[in-house]
């Protein structure tokens, strides 16, 4: 069997804290005597609930169907719902927080966010700055290879004109005797 087809299910439920079977790791998964596994090549799978009910999932079931059945049989989407819940909670619990704050502390916080807004701008230029500055100097250095290369394409040239000069009189017979 492979776990290809349903990749994304397995990855879900490693999320979620499911753990592969030591003989099919990918293939097999096991959570809170929930145990899901992929049952042939092109993508069916099963669940079997810690009663030991078995629902067969077709290839064609969405991986969303699939996740949500695994994490119900494992009792996990009832605590992401009240995961869920709670920071809905304390959303609540902080607008109203912040609509009781007196005159006084609204002044303090925005006080506040301004000078953390003042150092975050601070920061930003000084970044700003450290790239012009590195922008220019790779300019510079750009500039100064170019100069090398055309010094060293010049030197080349004069080197093969002084071989080719010596490689003639090399050749000359010795006329001094």
């Amino acid at each position: 069997m492979t776990w290809n087809p349903r990749l994304d299910v397995v990855e879900t439920l490693e999320a979620a804290g499911w753990t592969g079977d030591p003989d099919n790791p990918l293939g097999l998964l096991r959570h809170r005597g929930a145990v899901w596994g992929v049952t042939s090549d092109h993508g069916d799978s099963s669940l079997t609930e810690p009663a030991g009910e078995t629902i067969e999932f077709p290839a064609r079931t969405p991986d969303e169907v699939i996740v949500t059945a695994c994490l119900a049989a494992s009792g996990q989407l009832e605590d992401l719902v009240h995961a869920n819940g709670r920071l809905r909670l304390a959303l609540a619990s902080a607008k109203r927080r912040a609509a009781r704050r007196e005159p006084h502390e609204r002044e303090g916080l925005i006080f506040h966010l301004e000078r953390e807004n003042r150092r975050v701008h601070d920061y930003v230029r000084i970044a700003n700055d450290s790239a012009q500055v590195s922008h220019r100097h790779w300019e510079q250095a750009t500039e100064e290879a170019a100069k090398l290369r055309e010094r060293n394409a010049a030197l080349r040239k004069r080197i093969d004109a002084l071989v080719v000069r010596l490689e003639r009189l090399e050749r000359q017979p010795d006329t001094g005797a």
